[in-house]
């Protein structure tokens, strides 16, 4: 980044797999088709295990976590790769390295500490088959599912300390199409000695204690079953390769790649491309060519949209997303139905559902909203990672922010367009809180994000010559790295003391999404001192970076109007409007949905506010910042000229 100190890399220089033009958009398709095939793939998992009561069992429950991490992780070093390959300047800013690094580490782990919990739910479903509805309940696969996370997390984060706090003074040079963390290691001007030791023992406990518990669990497993004579021997044979399959596909490259010292070798690229790119691809194919359930249960998804039929009584209102557990061995091998009749076990989103005559339209209106959404956001990130000289603190926030509001709008629209399709507007009990949890943490963090983007501006315009000093490299990710946590803490309480609570009927909430107001208001039990910690919570996430971002436009304001050149005033003005427009949409919808009293009046606004901060925010955000930069228009312009220009040379070489 140009603002690191001039005797420091500010950006690494990726050598990428090949020099060669032509290989090089060969390749763009190959990996183009492998993208395109691994986030269908594991969406089809997700919305298969979501929309079928029949495989409502915990060993779904994480496959479909696995599904979704797997989504997560294809998104770390792909899409950078893919635009590389039509870039001439394959560059990569050093906090842009830092992320890739803490992602892909994050999200590695906590795959591999999620495939140790999904070796305990089969353990506990083999050896002791009678205790698996109190071993493995929804309250053990919660805790499982976010201990994964949590490992992973801490990993990612003691790997990124370690290789922050070295010094890179050239080169810069990194011969591989990611930031690797043995390359990037190399690279540095001081003792890499204690580093190194600290990042193999860092990786190498990870790796090879997760893979090792996993041997010996499968290895019980196994002579579990060849000891059993019971009927259901061979389906859960099955089930146990299947994730053997799984554990080696993704251990034997990490092992490869960080558990031996780090000198290179011939293999790296390649075993590198298998790790991050077509083992993501290879868990969908595995896990639906290897379980039958899962098969039969796609052909009847598809089988179903395909002839446009709504199978309404398929989803019954006793649906969960642990509704029913099928524990296949056992004594008996009997089928076990597991849910508590008392209980709501799905919940009924009204959404716009009162409004009959405008249901295409409004599918039309959303559609085209999340259309735009998708494509203005991955632009403007797009459009940062391709052109160095947006590598600064204002865009790598801007590129941040559009990547959570590309997140944020995921977790609603979706789900209102389904609903649209199908006339279907149930949600499961687990779903329902899934929703809640992720679109408060994205919430939360984006509301900070803007709170860190108004202090970058302060800093621009109130103290110009101090920017490259305090607005480094290492402060944007740490601001950044502060976002994203109090987004994961504050939505964790929230949406822990939400589902502590009783829901015994009705189960109708008067919302398009699951909203912890409407959640409130369908408890049996007494809600008051949920109420007063989630107002806490809310106004502690909105509040406190709300101020600090006025405080700042404030300042920002005070000191343009001092600037005496009409140009440098026109100019910071146009910047600072933009991000106020944005600011003022998000925290006073959230505001008014969240803080003030809930009197009749506002209630019956609520959706129509809601509809600003979930759907209409993400939106205008590419628009505002695109219609209000002159820089970054002229950069789209110029990345757009590139790639065209770049595809012309290719056709013209490719004909002759």
């Amino acid at each position: 980044m140009e603002q690191r100190n001039s005797s420091e890399v500010s950006e690494f220089l990726l050598l990428g797999l090949s020099q060669v033009k032509e290989v090089q958009l060969i390749l763009f398709f190959i990996f183009v088709l492998f993208y395109s095939l691994i986030l269908p793939g594991n969406i089809l998992i997700i919305l298969t295990i979501w929309m079928d009561h029949q495989l409502g069992s915990p060993m779904y429950f994480f496959l479909a976590s696995l599904a979704f991490l797997d989504i997560c992780y294809s998104s770390v070093i792909p899409p950078k790769m893919l635009v590389d390959f039509l870039s001439q300047h394959k560059t990569i800013s050093y906090a842009g390295c830092m992320s890739q690094l803490f992602f892909l580490h994050f999200l590695g782990a906590g795959e591999m500490f999620l495939l140790i919990a999904m070796a305990y739910d089969r353990y506990v479903a083999i050896c002791r088959p009678l205790q698996y509805m109190y071993l493995v309940n929804r309250t053990m696969c919660c805790i499982l599912v976010g201990a994964s996370w949590a490992g992973g997390f801490v990993h990612a984060i003691i790997l990124v300390t370690l290789t922050h706090h070295l010094s890179f003074c050239g080169p810069n040079i990194l011969d591989n199409f990611f930031c690797d963390v043995h390359q990037v290691i190399r690279l540095a001007c001081t003792d890499t000695h204690r580093v190194e030791v600290l990042t193999f023992v860092n990786n190498g406990l990870v790796i090879l204690t997760a893979f090792i518990l996993l041997l010996i669990s499968y290895g019980i497993l196994l002579i579990k079953l060849r000891t059993s004579v019971t009927h259901g021997k061979s389906k859960a044979s099955s089930t146990c390769i299947t994730h053997i399959i799984i554990v080696f596909v993704m251990f034997t490259p990490a092992i490869y790649l960080y558990t031996r010292p780090s000198e290179p070798l011939p293999l790296d690229k390649v075993v590198a491309v298998f790790h991050t790119v077509i083992f993501p691809l290879l868990n969908p194919v595995i896990y639906t060519m290897r379980n039958k359930e899962i098969k039969c249960s796609m052909k009847k998804l598809i089988k179903r949209y395909n002839l446009g039929v709504t199978e309404k009584s398929a989803y019954s209102r006793q649906y969960t997303l642990f509704g029913s557990i099928y524990v296949v061995i056992g004594s008996n091998m009997a089928e076990t139905h597991w849910y508590n009749q008392t209980r709501v076990m799905e919940f009924v989103l009204i959404g716009f559902k009162t409004l009959p005559e405008q249901q295409h339209l409004l599918l039309g209106v959303f559609f085209t909203i999340y259309l735009v959404t998708m494509a203005g956001n991955i632009l403007i990130a797009s459009v940062v990672l391709a052109n160095p000289h947006l590598h600064r603190p204002m865009y790598f926030f801007l590129a941040n922010l559009s990547f959570l509001e590309t997140c944020y709008t995921s977790t609603v629209l979706p789900r209102i367009l389904a609903s649209f399709i199908n006339d279907y507007h149930g949600i499961s009990f687990d779903g329902c809180f899934i929703q809640f949890y992720f679109f408060a943490f994205l919430a939360a963090a984006e509301s900070y994000l803007f709170s860190v983007m108004s202090y970058d501006r302060y800093i621009a315009v109130c103290k110009p010559l101090y920017y490259v000093t305090l607005m480094n490299s290492k402060l944007c990710v740490q601001l950044l790295i502060a976002s994203w946590t109090i987004g994961i803490v504050a939505s964790a309480f929230t949406t822990f003391f939400a589902s502590q609570l009783n829901y015994c009927g009705p189960n109708e909430i008067d919302h398009f999404f699951c909203d912890y107001a409407p959640l409130l208001m369908l408890s049996c039990s007494d809600t008051q001192q949920t109420e007063t910690v989630m107002t806490v919570l809310g106004s502690a996430c909105t509040l406190p970076p709300l101020l600090f971002t006025l405080a700042s436009y404030v300042c920002i304001i005070i000191t343009i109007l001092r600037i005496p050149s009409n140009s440098g005033r026109g100019k910071a003005f146009s910047t600072c409007s933009s991000h106020l427009l944005v600011v003022s949409v998000f925290y006073g919808s959230l505001i008014i949905v969240y803080i003030l009293p809930k009197t009749k009046e506002l209630r019956d606004l609520n959706k129509v506010f809601s509809v600003f901060y979930t759907i209409l925010t993400p939106m205008i955000n590419p628009f505002i910042y695109t219609l209000r930069n002159r820089e970054f228009k002229e950069a789209v312009r110029k990345t757009m000229a590139k790639c065209l220009s770049s595809s012309r040379i290719h056709e013209t070489n490719a004909k002759q």
